[in-house]
């Protein structure tokens, strides 16, 4: 009798436990998807600009 309470507070708590390691993945997960999506949006930004700035130097050559 005693076993099986054991053995259901055991698994009660594995469940938890479960249950807290998935919020904060999932937290993690999201903070990491919006850190490379400002990482990927700053890169496009930058090579936008030296392409911006090789067809400026472009123009400027041919005048």
């Amino acid at each position: 009798m005693e076993k099986k309470k054991l053995n259901k507070k055991l698994e009660e708590l594995e469940e938890e436990v479960v249950e807290k390691l998935k919020k904060e993945w999932k937290q993690e997960l999201e903070e990491l998807e919006e850190e490379f999506d400002e990482l990927e949006e700053k890169e496009l930004e930058e090579k936008l600009e030296e392409d911006l700035e090789e067809k400026l130097e472009e123009e400027l050559k041919k005048e």
